[in-house]
């Protein structure tokens, strides 16, 4: 019986020991439910603010630079105005161009009919050719008044 005793005794320091150590771990379990450590946000926002400072700035350079270039982008041409007087000097020079010789093959073509239809004359004519031979010959041997 002193046997059994001890071993009760054993048993019960035991659950004790158990006990004692379920309640440690609930209170630990409670103080992990209610953190004691605060974060402080405020340092944290004034690190961020201060590595966000050269960033916008440099935002706000690269806005600017933007604005300016869009500027003088309204203002670019894209053919310079020497290129444009030349280009459209040269237009103008091969429409007169084109004109003269529109002109002159117009006035080659009047004569080559006007002389189709004298030959035509002369050809049914003989008599006229005749007359008109003569007057050919009367004023190459007449002298010039010119």
């Amino acid at each position: 019986m002193k046997k059994m005793d001890e071993i009760m005794e054993v048993f019960t320091e035991e659950i004790e020991s158990f006990n004692a150590s379920v309640n440690r771990m609930e209170r630990l379990a409670q103080e992990f439910k209610t953190p004691k450590v605060e974060v402080d946000a405020y340092q944290m926002r004034e690190v961020l603010q201060e590595h966000l400072k050269p960033v916008l700035n440099r935002e706000k350079e690269y806005q600017h630079q933007i604005k300016e270039i869009n500027k003088r982008l309204k203002y670019v041409r894209l053919v310079p105005k020497w290129q444009l007087a030349l280009s459209w000097s040269g237009i103008i020079l091969t429409m007169l161009t084109l004109a003269y010789f529109s002109y002159r093959n117009y006035q080659y073509e009047n004569e080559r009919k006007t002389l189709k239809r004298v030959e035509a004359f002369f050809v049914q004519n003989p008599e006229a050719t005749a007359q008109f031979e003569e007057w050919v010959k009367s004023q190459r041997s007449a002298p010039s008044n010119k």
